[in-house]
C-alpha cells in the first residue's frame, strides 16, 4: 500500500513537471559571431526591425541594438516540438560564393531571401531534392537575411 502511494506521488510529480515544460514560452535567440547568445522572451512581444547596419529589438521596457556584422544566427527556440520543428532541425543554410545552398528542406517548403529592410527579394520552393540553390549573383553588394522554415541566417555579398 505504501509503495502504491509512493508510486502515485511520483507519477503526479512527474506529470506536473512535464506539464509545465510544455508551457514554456518561446524565445527569440540572437547568436553573435563570438558564440554568445541573447534571448528575448516572446511573451514580452519584442519588435524586430533592421536598419542599414543594425538589428534593433524593442521590448516593453527597453531597446537593444546589435551590429549586423556581429550576428551569425537569428532563431526562435523553445516551446513544444511539432513535426515542422523536428524537420527544421535538419536544415542547413550555407553560402558558396554567390549561391545560397539550403540542404534538407522538405518538399513544398520555401526558402526566402530578404533585404535588411525586410523586403522579399527571392523565394524558391523545394521539390524535396537534397539541395535548393538560391543565386544572389544579380544582387548588389550588401547584407541579406535568408529564411528556411524556422531557421534564419544573415549573409553578406561582397
Amino acid at each position: 500500500m505504501m509503495r502504491l502511494k509512493l508510486f502515485y506521488s511520483f507519477l503526479i510529480l512527474l506529470l506536473t513537471i512535464l506539464g509545465t515544460e510544455s508551457l514554456q514560452a518561446q524565445t527569440l535567440v540572437i547568436t553573435q559571431k563570438g558564440g554568445s547568445k541573447v534571448s528575448f522572451n516572446l511573451d514580452e512581444m519584442p519588435k524586430t526591425t533592421f536598419t542599414t547596419d543594425e538589428l534593433v529589438i524593442t521590448t516593453n521596457t527597453a531597446t537593444f541594438s546589435y551590429p549586423l556584422a556581429n550576428i551569425s544566427r537569428y532563431t526562435y527556440e523553445g516551446g513544444t516540438l511539432s513535426i515542422s520543428d523536428t524537420e527544421a532541425q535538419h536544415i542547413s543554410i550555407m553560402q558558396n560564393g554567390t549561391e545560397i545552398v539550403v540542404v534538407g528542406l522538405p518538399a513544398r517548403k520555401t526558402a526566402t531571401i530578404f533585404s535588411v529592410d525586410g523586403k522579399q527579394l527571392l523565394s524558391k520552393t523545394s521539390d524535396g531534392e537534397s539541395r535548393l540553390i538560391l543565386s544572389i549573383n544579380n544582387f548588389p553588394t550588401g547584407v541579406y537575411v535568408v529564411r528556411a522554415e524556422e531557421l534564419t541566417y544573415k549573409i553578406t555579398k561582397r
